[in-house]
């Protein structure tokens, strides 16, 4: 118990115990203003510990969505493995083929090989090569007219810097081989392809002026049947005859080869499954945490955040919004069987889904991989920052007359670039569009697909919730200068504790200083009193 010195000094006061009194009343008026303090910053550290917990789910739904790959459902078949290597490079090319191959002819490299030195580092005093490129038949050579040639100049260099210096050009490679002891060669390669052979002159000891004697393997393109049509290919790896594929030659083969692609139904079903499955988690987490409670709920830590509130609004926007730019149509997720359900969460209805597949599987690669093409061949577009990027069909439209062009209604800016035109947009959506065609080559219309994919959209929003400075990164940066202006209210609230301790002691010395008054008056009184009383007697 507090010891009352007030009083205790004062003994003729009132009498109460003003220490304990004071208390009590500093306490009464401090504790409500320390309670909310505290509660609100108890709450704030347990949002801190749920974003945590927030930004860890949205993490793992970010990685399934990346993940998340249709073209896995893309199955290909290949009776000859050892002869040719099938591989998908470009999932939203992807469609089901069929065909037959039989390898004739590999391509090859061209190797010229030059002999006769005692050592890697042999003198070769001064050099001057050219080095140009074509074509070899019958000991001849010629030249590419479309290529021009490349020149080596080197003073007081060895075979070792000749090779090396050689290797820095495109198109040539070159080592010295140690053959044996004291004897040495420089092994010159061209690219694969007959028209990529080499001729080299302005050196005595290094030159092709005689093929018979330094060319040990001629430049040679691949040639094979496709489905009975003889085709000759510069490269062994062939990305251009089958759209979204990619095919290794490694052999020549005696018999057709059978290889095909086809969507899987089973396995695309269940891509999209899991895709919803690992969605669903993250809802059911969100709607937990934003709950606005009731009598039968407690609400959850972020009932009163709007902005964790917008997370689920926006990744629920994403989910039901129509995809476009893929076809004419937009495309809504219902037509692929995924629906909506009253409380938001998204299912599956698979006889939708395969009645879908079975009509349009194309149309399901909107899911998982962007669409950004030109139905005219000679157009090359590109979009540098799909997150800005406006999806859809346009029309692009160019006339040689006045040359210039537009894309749908909105004037392109032309750029010439040596052999190349591009045409670019200021346009809202467009400021990383472009199309890049021959100038010779500018068709007067043609299509453009510009498709984002759900998988896109998806990831790029969740990105921006958990990149540095995106929502979880301001929310956290929130809580802390939270709890650090409760730390600082607490003290203040400390200091303000004291004043109004010495306010109440204050009053209270003063009350004492009255009492202490009225009763020196008092006893003065009753004394008179007591001394008339006696004079009457």
């Amino acid at each position: 118990m507090a010891v009352d010195y007030l009083s205790a000094l004062n003994s003729k006061g009132s009498g109460l115990n003003i220490t304990q009194i004071v208390d009590s009343l500093v306490e009464a008026e401090v504790a409500p203003k320390r309670n909310l303090i505290s509660n609100s910053q108890s709450k704030t550290e347990l949002r801190i510990s749920e974003l945590a917990t927030l930004k860890s789910n949205l993490d793992v739904f970010q990685k399934s969505t990346d993940s998340f790959d249709l073209s896995s459902a893309f199955a290909i078949s290949n009776s000859n493995s050892a002869a040719i290597t099938v591989k998908k490079i470009d999932n939203q090319k992807l469609e089901n083929f069929e065909a037959t191959l039989n390898i004739n002819a590999l391509a090859t490299r061209q190797t010229l090989v030059y002999s006769g030195y005692s050592a890697a580092d042999t003198d070769l005093g001064d050099v001057d090569l050219s080095i140009a490129f074509g074509t070899v038949s019958s000991n001849t050579f010629t030249a590419d007219a479309d290529r021009s040639s490349l020149a080596v100049s080197l003073t007081s260099t060895n075979l070792t810097g000749l090779a090396d210096e050689l290797s820095k050009l495109d198109g040539v490679s070159a080592q010295v081989v140690k053959v044996s002891d004291g004897n040495y060669t420089l092994v010159v390669n061209s690219e694969s392809g007959s028209g990529n052979a080499l001729s080299i002159t302005g050196h005595a000891s290094i030159n092709t002026s005689d093929y018979s004697s330094v060319q040990q393997v001629a430049a040679q393109d691949a040639s094979f049947e496709y489905n009975g049509l003889t085709i000759t290919r510069e490269s062994n790896t062939v990305n251009d005859l089958i759209d979204g594929v990619s095919l290794e030659l490694s052999a020549v083969t005696d018999s057709d080869v059978l290889i095909s692609g086809v969507f899987d139904q089973a396995n695309m079903m269940d891509a999209v499954k899991q895709f919803i499955q690992d969605y669903e988690s993250l809802r059911k987490y969100l709607t937990a945490a934003t709950l606005r409670g009731s009598s039968v709920a407690e609400p959850g830590l972020f009932a009163d955040d709007v902005n964790i509130r917008s997370i689920l609004k926006q990744l629920s926007s994403v989910m039901r919004a129509p995809i476009s730019g893929f076809t004419n149509s937009q495309i809504y997720l219902a037509e692929m069987g995924v629906y909506t359900n009253r409380d938001g969460s998204l299912s599956l209805d698979e006889t939708t889904f395969k009645n879908f597949f079975s009509t349009n599987a194309v149309a399901l690669k909107a899911l998982d991989a962007n669409k950004i093409s030109a139905d005219n061949p000679n157009l090359s577009v590109s979009v540098s920052n799909i997150n800005t990027q406006k999806p859809g069909v346009f029309q692009f439209t160019y006339d040689a007359a006045t040359q210039t062009a537009k894309l749908d209604q909105t004037p392109l800016t032309s750029t010439v670039s040596g052999d190349d035109t591009i045409f670019t947009s200021g346009a809202e959506g467009f400021d990383r569009f472009s199309i890049k065609v021959k100038t010779g080559s500018i068709p007067v219309s043609s299509q453009i697909n510009v498709g984002i994919s759900l998988k896109q959209k998806v990831s790029s929003l969740l990105t921006s919730f958990l990149d540095k400075g995106g929502d979880i990164d301001k929310r956290s940066t929130q809580f802390s200068e939270d709890l650090g202006e409760a730390e600082a209210s607490l003290t203040s609230l400390d200091d303000q504790q004291e004043i109004i301790r010495q306010r109440y002691v204050e009053q209270f010395t003063a009350m004492e200083q009255v009492v202490t008054k009225l009763k020196s008056t008092s006893e003065y009184i009753t004394t008179i009193m007591k001394a008339w009383n006696k004079e009457d007697n």
